[in-house]
């Protein structure tokens, strides 16, 4: 998404938890290009809430139908280069912005869209997190509310 000068670091948030969140800086830049994180709702959070979004003018939602309690927002600048996108189901979110328009190689929505949909499987799905082989479940911090809509649905399996 944004070529061989990208690189990642990944951080921890107040729970300790290491990739919480995930960051891109390139090279020649001093600014981070890409922010991402995964979490909980829970004493009143809200995604929208994290300095980490990119507010924009343009908004919009979306859905994936393989997840029935599932919905994700988009906000955007007018230009369509820069913003965030949220999904959420239950009790489980999962945050993706790009900065600095120019950057992305592509269109950011459908890249943020599609990039949310890649986590659908530990997110709502219940399965284990890559690389940490738990699930969201297992890891669900005292604090979180749940939801009456907070069980996990399985993503439907690829089109063949």
């Amino acid at each position: 998404m944004f070529g061989a000068d990208a690189r990642l670091k990944r951080e921890s948030n107040l729970s300790g938890l290491e990739g919480m969140q995930c960051s891109v800086y390139v090279s020649g830049r001093d600014a981070r290009v890409f922010y991402s994180m995964y979490g909980y709702i829970g004493n009143g959070y809200d995604p929208w809430d994290n300095p980490g979004t990119s507010e924009g003018a343009v908004r919009s939602t979306f859905v994936f139908e393989s997840v029935e309690n599932g919905h994700g927002e988009a906000h955007f600048d007018r230009s369509g280069t820069s913003g965030t996108t949220v999904f959420t189901c239950g009790n489980h979110f999962f945050l993706a912005a790009v900065y600095n328009d120019g950057l992305v190689r592509g269109a950011v929505r459908p890249n943020l869209v599609n990039l949310t949909e890649s986590v659908l499987p530990w997110l709502c799905g219940g399965e284990p997190m890559p690389g940490l082989g738990r699930t969201m479940e297992e890891m669900t911090p005292p604090w979180s509310v749940p939801t009456s809509s907070a069980e996990p649905s399985a993503p439907a399996a690829p089109a063949t």
